[in-house]
């Protein structure tokens, strides 16, 4: 007698994570084979995902193919392909790896998320056509490219639905005059240009001034140019992430901030009054201590009526002691959360290929930023990995 769907559906929850938050993928496979009603549960989980090449992602593996791998089982009975939801891989200047790219999104025809390290000048016209042809409707694009590479806006040309967009690149080209009709809900970067900033945020609503924008992040502090143009767009952001807390006067305009995220801890914190929207508080791996974490950190739970979570990464849990901190949040009925799934961005993992040679380089963030700039800026195929916080996307 087979199981209910309901009964296998738990199973397979439970056994999803392993104790980092990765998927543990040797458990799901081997639930695949099972009997057909497992197969049919495991395998939109098991297939979801799919990487291709050589790529370093912590907490975000599923499948690590070879083009003729990952070609191979495309082409194998069940149509996997249509079960594929994200699709990593690197674009070369070379046709075949473009038929490559080409290939891969021809058979996943239900993938809306795309990560892209992509070293070509840039596309072509005939290239970006048959890109278009394509049944895809692309929503979320993590790209890494040239500074000088227009790539970012050829493909958003070709798909405006694209609405979460990463951009691991500070770039130098000049955006077009034409925009395409995109509007982004999330808008993670680089440090930008006010041109590129302004091209890349969604046109504010004439009388109402409203935007869909909800989510807010920077690799890098803003710059005093784009502040004006953040500010505009302050009062309607949700969620805003930081590499570390801005000056004192940048968070007031930020009036229904629901989260906020800092990737670096800092030796000082809280960084002046914060938003008293905020439900959620999430800080990442301390790199400078000068003081007690833990005190600074109650003094910003007490500091925030409308408080409901703090979240912190592993490495900060396990370098700190969270009693006190426990208590407090205990108290005022405050979920503290460890995320195993966190990468911490004190030790980047950068995978730099040259020629023949290839080595894997752990950095400090700082130095892994400026190492990833001269590394496109020089074409030099780059995967920098950062993880993503929590966020507010409509499910």
């Amino acid at each position: 007698m087979s199981l209910p769907a309901e009964l296998i559906a738990n199973v397979i929850e439970l056994v999803y994570h392993l104790s980092d938050g990765k998927p543990d993928v040797r458990t799901l496979a081997a639930c695949s084979i099972v009997c057909k009603n497992w197969s049919n549960a495991v395998r939109p989980l098991l297939h979801r995902h799919l990487i291709i090449g050589d790529v370093i992602s912590q907490g975000r593996m599923w499948h690590h193919h070879t083009f003729d791998r990952a070609n191979a089982l495309l082409h194998a009975p069940g149509n996997l392909g249509t079960y594929v939801r994200a699709v990593h891989l690197r674009v070369f200047p070379l046709n075949s790896s473009f038929m490559e790219f080409f290939t891969i999104l021809s058979f996943c025809p239900h993938v809306y998320q795309l990560s892209l390290e992509v070293t070509l000048r840039a596309f072509s016209e005939l290239g970006l056509g048959m890109l278009a042809s394509l049944p895809v409707r692309i929503r979320g694009l993590e790209l890494a490219c040239g500074p000088t590479s227009p790539a970012l806006y050829q493909l958003l040309q070709i798909w405006p639905s694209i609405q979460f967009l990463d951009l691991l690149t500070e770039l130098t080209a000049p955006p077009p005059e034409n925009r395409p009709p995109f509007t982004l809900y999330e808008l993670t970067t680089e440090r930008q240009s006010l041109d590129v900033l302004r091209w890349l945020l969604p046109p504010l609503q004439d009388g109402l001034h409203k935007t869909d924008l909800q989510i807010l992040g920077f690799w890098n502090t803003p710059s005093e140019d784009v502040s004006d143009v953040i500010t505009e767009y302050a009062p309607h952001v949700r969620s805003l992430r930081l590499p570390h807390p801005p000056k004192h006067d940048f968070l007031k305009p930020f009036t229904a901030l629901e989260e906020f995220a800092l990737r670096i801890f800092p030796g000082f914190f809280p960084p002046l009054p914060l938003p008293q929207t905020i439900q959620h508080l999430r800080i990442h791996n301390p790199i400078v201590i000068t003081g007690p974490l833990e005190s600074r950190m109650i003094g910003a739970v007490e500091a925030l009526p409308n408080l409901r979570w703090v979240t912190v990464n592993q490495p900060a849990a396990d370098r700190c002691e969270f009693g006190e901190l426990g208590r407090v949040c205990e108290e005022r009925g405050i979920e503290m959360v460890v995320d195993p799934a966190a990468v911490s961005l004190v030790g980047h993992l950068l995978f730099l290929r040259g020629g023949c040679d290839s080595m894997i380089c752990s950095l400090n963030i700082l130095f892994a930023l400026n190492v990833f700039r001269v590394c496109t800026r020089w074409r030099i195929s780059v995967a920098c990995i950062r993880h993503p916080m929590v966020d507010f996307r409509p499910r």
